[in-house]
């Protein structure tokens, strides 16, 4: 991929262990999503997906599942990844992805959404724009539509990825604002 004007890759990031289990980063929807991206005509763009693994059977099962969904697509899994490669993918990315709490009940499972979000401010201070579920924490990091989009259902998350890619000038000044922002977090 040659990088865009910013410097950057068509490299979209989401952060978040490999496990089964309660907090579930939700891997599967957001693979799905870009799937669905791809289908529909979106072409240049990677996913690259970086944790830990947890190792026992179910979540070697889970990865290899989430695996299976991505065969044919540019989606890349980095599991237990060293911090130069995080660091590397962080300044190629353009957007964080996050959907941990999707479609969970908070009252009923609070332990499944992300509490704060210290992969988000992270990726935020390298100047990637977040694009992630309304849920948890992430509504007190990112202020929707000024550092980065919340959004509420995978239509959503398209259309936003969607709408920063055609629109460079409002991606750069998010990822400015967005830089900004993760500076309230030091």
């Amino acid at each position: 991929n040659p990088p865009n004007e910013g410097g950057r890759d068509k490299l979209i990031l989401a952060v978040g262990r490999f496990f089964v289990g309660t907090h579930n980063k939700k891997h599967d929807v957001m693979i799905k999503t870009f799937r669905e991206l791809c289908e529909g005509g979106l072409r240049g763009w990677e996913f690259h997906l970086v944790g830990g693994l947890h190792h026992n059977k179910a979540s070697k099962v889970y990865i290899e599942e989430l695996r299976r969904i991505a065969h044919d697509l540019p989606i890349y899994f980095h599991t237990d990844a060293a911090p130069k490669v995080l660091a590397s993918l962080q300044d190629r990315a353009q957007f964080f992805w996050h959907a941990a709490g999707y479609q969970e009940d908070p009252t009923l499972y609070p332990e499944n959404f992300e509490h704060f979000g210290m992969s988000t401010v992270e990726a935020m201070a390298r100047g990637i724009v977040p694009i992630v579920v309304r849920a948890g924490g992430q509504p007190e990091i990112v202020n929707d539509g000024e550092n980065g989009f919340l959004w509420d259902d995978t239509t959503q998350l398209k259309a936003r990825t969607l709408e920063l890619i055609a629109n460079p000038t409002r991606h750069a000044a998010m990822g400015k604002a967005a830089r900004e922002r993760a500076c309230d977090f030091d």
